[in-house]
Order: structure tokens, then C-alpha cells, then sequence
């Protein structure tokens, strides 16, 4: 799936004077014209080329608070010491390699966002699938893109469990069928060196459709439609400020 950076200029956005500087050329907006699958697409100049990338550069935030959950509050540190600890489990302990699939299964937890950020470090592609399915959905969804690696909770442990699951299971909050988030993700982690190199254009994710009219299907994400998806959503914030 490619980005157009000007999507989000729709209803004379682009003409308004109050953001002309920052679409300017040499300002943060820049937009420039790029080659996507053969076609023309508008792109940001100064765009992060890939989510490793955004990862890398938000290691600069340290100790400020980067999630909070119930009682527990996360620093942008913390996020990363998890996410390259688990990599290096994903990588050595279960040969997840560039392109392979690992499959993300729960509900809201700390744990979601540090096992997607494992997986774009790895250059694997993320597959978060729907909290609310049930055995068969997951069955399928398992089978339809093959995870070298599941990261679930216990609800959803049991669930994969019930339809016959072979492949490996991460508990997140301590399933006794599964081996414990705590023994993967607070280890030796992969080397900042050992980041995969992803082109803008590979895939990061498949994410099911709601299966509203048939079966949930999985639709391919690129490193570039994400990222420019936070690019638009740092330009309306900026304009926003210039409104206010």
C-alpha cells in the first residue's frame, strides 16, 4: 500500500497561506515527486525513510513518559530495552528473519506496542489481529500468513490453543501454556547495528479487514504508508498551532 502525502491536502489545504512556508521547498513539509509501483507519488522530502527508523530517532526522548497503563507508566527507554531484547529473542530463538511474519494477539496492552516495535527492528512484518476473534478466525489468519512467532495473552493463548496452533506462543501476562514475556523481553538485546535495513516501499504489517461483507482479508501496509500517515499527522498538529 503506497501514501500519497497529499491526500491530506484535499479542500484547498495546500493553498491555504498560512502553511505555504512549510510546504515550501526547503521547509519541514517539503513535498517532491516519487516513483511508487510505477506510478507518480507525492512524498514528504524529509520524511523518515522507514518505522526503524522513527524507532531509532525516538530513543532521543529517554526518560519522558512514553505509555501509560492503568498503574504502570513506560518511558521511551523502557519501550526500547523491551522491543530490542525481545528482536533478539524473535531473531535467535525463533529465526525471524526480514520479511518472516510474527503474529500480535490481545487486547490492549504494554506488551502489543513493544512486540510491534520487536518486529519492525527485526524487519518483520507485524500481523495484529482483531482481539474479538475466536478459534477458527485465528486459525485462519495463522494459516493464511504463517508467524514464525505468536505474542498473545492468555485469553488469546487459549483461544489459538483450542484450534490446533503449532506455532510458538509469548504469553504477555504470565500464561502458564506459553513461555513468559518476562523471559524474552528483558535480556540481551539485538545490537543497533543488527537493525534491519528496510526499504521505504517493504511491507511492516497485515491488517485484517472487519469481515463485514465475507472473511477478514489481510491488507499489506509499507514502511512508507505508515510513516507518512505521521508526517500528515505532525503537519495538521503544525497547522492547528498556526490556526490557534
Amino acid at each position: 500500500m503506497g501514501a500519497d502525502a497529499m491526500t491530506i491536502f484535499s479542500g484547498g489545504f495546500a493553498d491555504d497561506p498560512r502553511v505555504a512556508d512549510l510546504l515550501a521547498p526547503g521547509g519541514p513539509f517539503e513535498i517532491t515527486e516519487t516513483i511508487v509501483d510505477g506510478r507518480p507519488v507525492r512524498t514528504y522530502v524529509r520524511c523518515p525513510r522507514t518505522l526503524a527508523d522513527i524507532f531509532t530517532r525516538s530513543a532521543a526522548h529517554g526518560d519522558l513518559d512514553s505509555m501509560v497503563y492503568r498503574d504502570q507508566r513506560l518511558t521511551f527507554t523502557d519501550i526500547h530495552t523491551q522491543a530490542l531484547a525481545l528482536a533478539q529473542t524473535f531473531r535467535a530463538d525463533y529465526g525471524v528473519a526480514p520479511g518472516d511474519r510474527v503474529m500480535i494477539a490481545m487486547r490492549n496492552r504494554p506488551e502489543f506496542t513493544v512486540a510491534f516495535w520487536a518486529s519492525v527492528v527485526c524487519g518483520a512484518i507485524a500481523v495484529p489481529v482483531n482481539a474479538w476473534w475466536q478459534g477458527p478466525e485465528l486459525a485462519a489468519a495463522v494459516a493464511e500468513s504463517e508467524p514464525k512467532v505468536i505474542v498473545a495473552d492468555s485469553e488469546r493463548i487459549g483461544r489459538f490453543q483450542e484450534s490446533g496452533c503449532a506455532v510458538p506462543l509469548i504469553g504477555a501476562d504470565g500464561a502458564e501454556d506459553a513461555r513468559h514475556y518476562e523471559d524474552c523481553a528483558f535480556g540481551e538485546q539485538l545490537a543497533a547495528d543488527d537493525i534491519a535495513v528496510r526499504e521505504p516501499d517493504d511491507p511492516v504489517a497485515i491488517l485484517y479487514t472487519s469481515g463485514t461483507t465475507g472473511r477478514p482479508k489481510g491488507v499489506v501496509i509499507t514502511h512508507r504508508g505508515i510513516t507518512h500517515n505521521v508526517m500528515n499527522m505532525a503537519l495538521m498538529m503544525r497547522r492547528g498551532m498556526l490556526i490557534a
